[in-house]
C-alpha cells in the first residue's frame, strides 16, 4: 500500500494498528481509521461495529436474445436512452445511468428463459416512457402477474408498470422503489 494520507501516515508493518511509531493512543487510532476509510474504493462503508467491509457492484447483466439488435433498440427506445454501442461483435451494450450495463446478445437458438427487468426513473420519465409505450400500442400491466391490463400501479407512493420486450422479458418501469415510502415515514 503506497498510498499516504495528507497527514503523512504511511502504513508500515513497523507503525503497527495505530498507523504512528510508537503510538497506541485511542486517538492516534481514529486518525488512522479516519485516513484509511478515505483511501477506500467507492462501495465500501464502515459497519456500526467499526469494520469496514466492500459491497460488490452490479458491473452489467447479460440479456439473452434471438436478436439482439432488436431488445436493444426496444429498450433503447422506450426508456429514452443513447443508441447501444457494439463491444467485439458479439454484444450491443446499453448503458443505464447509474454505471450499469445490459449486454444484449444474440443466443443462437438456444432456448432463452423470460427475465425480469426493472428501471428506476423520475417522474419525468415515468410520464415519457410510459407515453411511449402506449403511444405504440404495446401491450402493459400494472403488475407482473399481468392480471390488470392498460393499467399502472400506486403502489406504496410509487407508479409503476409492466410490459414484455420483443424477446419476451418482462420489463418495469417504477418511481421510487417500493417501500421507500414506509421507510421514510418510519413504518
Amino acid at each position: 500500500m503506497s498510498a499516504e494520507c495528507s497527514a503523512g501516515w504511511k502504513p508500515t508493518v513497523r507503525q503497527g494498528c495505530s498507523g504512528r511509531a510508537g503510538s497506541s493512543s485511542r486517538a492516534a487510532w481514529a486518525h488512522s481509521v479516519r485516513a484509511l476509510l478515505q483511501l477506500l474504493p467507492r462501495g465500501a462503508f464502515k459497519r456500526p461495529d467499526g469494520m469496514v467491509e466492500r459491497l460488490a457492484e452490479l458491473n452489467h447483466l447479460s440479456v439473452c436474445c434471438a436478436e439482439r439488435n432488436r431488445g436493444a433498440a426496444h429498450v433503447v427506445e422506450i426508456l429514452g436512452l443513447d443508441p447501444p454501442r457494439d463491444f467485439a461483435g458479439q454484444f450491443l451494450i446499453v448503458d443505464l445511468g447509474n454505471g450499469v450495463s445490459l449486454d444484449y446478445a444474440d443466443w443462437n437458438g438456444a432456448e432463452i428463459t423470460p427475465q425480469h427487468l426493472a428501471f428506476l426513473v423520475s417522474e419525468d420519465e415515468f410520464d415519457a416512457a410510459y407515453g411511449r409505450i402506449k403511444a405504440r400500442g404495446i401491450e402493459h400491466w400494472a403488475e407482473p402477474c399481468r392480471r390488470t391490463p392498460g393499467a399502472i400501479n400506486n403502489h406504496d407512493g410509487s407508479r409503476g408498470v409492466y410490459w414484455r420486450d420483443p424477446e419476451g422479458h418482462l420489463l418495469e418501469l417504477i418511481t421510487p422503489p417500493y417501500g421507500a415510502e414506509t421507510e421514510a415515514s418510519g413504518g
